[in-house]
């Protein structure tokens, strides 16, 4: 008869060594007492082979030693590695390393990741991995590790900018983004992926998605529905826009809204920077003689400049400039 407490291979207790192949107890081993030596050790080898296969990649079998504590099945292989499975919560943990041709994770778990854990995110079709604060999809999202500095905390979904770093700790220092049009849009960043208090540090995303945050426009008097394109806002620091901004600020698209709603939106984040033109500055005097149909620049002296009107120097009047193809004009 065979019970939970007795070795079905040979019939000791459990935790003593199998006689039959001088190895662990075997506690799922389904072994019939009619069936001959031969079988019961093809059996055993099978077993022990799908048991390898599923942990990791051990050549040596016979240095496997196995407990039963509670929910845990710990079993050691060699003087180092050490997995612990528990088969109440799911989860494997090893104390060494554990060397596999591959891993298989369970497609259907549809398992939340903490910090320093993996699994496979069925709706992405990717690998979730756990930070702190975050989880990234592998593939498929860009963070920044950076320093809130800014003196206040900076909420999950605000477009942040770089004020500087802190030297040996590889931190990009942060504020929240500015598109008044002082600063230049090399500075952005991109969006906060999680709430970070003044002085700690998070995550910044450049590229990917950021979930669970408002997204229907609401919180800055507007109304955005699902495909809206956003920008930096002009007129807010730290804030998006659907409308784009005019000249004096900078057009930044920043997102797409891929889920409207009004506390667990999603939005896809993809920064774009893009400098506005600069124009060359001259007198009138020393514009280039030599110029292209639609070159542009300013002047610093015209006199009573008029639309598409020929310039006059000597002045005070600082104006935008092009050339038309015979002479520069103002614009």
């Amino acid at each position: 008869m065979r019970t939970s407490d007795i070795c079905p291979t040979c019939s000791v207790f459990t935790n003593a060594l199998c006689t039959l192949y001088n190895g662990a107890y075997l506690p799922t081993l389904e072994i019939n007492t009619l069936e001959s030596l031969e079988t019961a050790l093809i059996k055993i080898e099978a077993y022990t082979t799908t048991l390898a296969a599923q942990v990791g990649d051990y050549s040596e079998w016979a240095a496997y030693t196995g407990t039963k504590v509670g929910n845990d099945l710990i079993t050691v292989f060699g003087d180092t590695t050490t997995i612990t499975i528990n088969e109440a919560l799911n989860t494997v943990v090893s104390t060494g390393q554990v060397a596999a041709p591959s891993y298989k994770l369970d497609l259907a778990a549809a398992y939340t990741v903490a910090q320093g854990e993996i699994a496979w995110n069925a709706d992405e079709e990717t690998i979730d991995i756990g930070l702190n604060g975050a989880v990234l999809q592998a593939g498929q999202e860009v963070h920044f590790h950076v320093r809130n500095s800014s003196g206040v905390q900076i909420d999950n979904g605000k477009p942040v900018m770089s004020t500087g770093t802190i030297g040996g700790s590889g931190r990009i220092t942060i504020d929240l983004m500015n598109n008044d049009g002082t600063t230049e849009s090399h500075y952005f960043l991109g969006i906060a992926t999680e709430d970070i208090t003044d002085g700690t540090d998070g995550k910044v995303t450049q590229f990917g998605k950021i979930r669970g945050i408002q997204t229907n426009g609401a919180n800055y008097g507007e109304t955005w529905i699902d495909g809206d394109l956003l920008y930096l806002n002009p007129n807010v620091v730290g804030a998006l826009t659907n409308v784009r901004p005019t000249t004096g600020s900078l057009i930044v698209p920043v997102a797409i809204v891929i889920n409207s709603h009004a506390s667990n939106g999603t939005l896809f984040i993809r920064v774009t920077i893009q400098d506005p033109p600069r124009l060359v500055e001259y007198t009138v005097a020393t514009l280039p003689v030599t110029a292209t149909q639609g070159d542009t620049a300013y002047v610093t002296d015209a006199t009573a400049p008029t639309y598409l009107g020929a310039l006059t120097g000597g002045g005070a009047i600082v104006c935008p400039v092009f050339y038309n193809g015979s002479a520069w004009v103002s614009a």
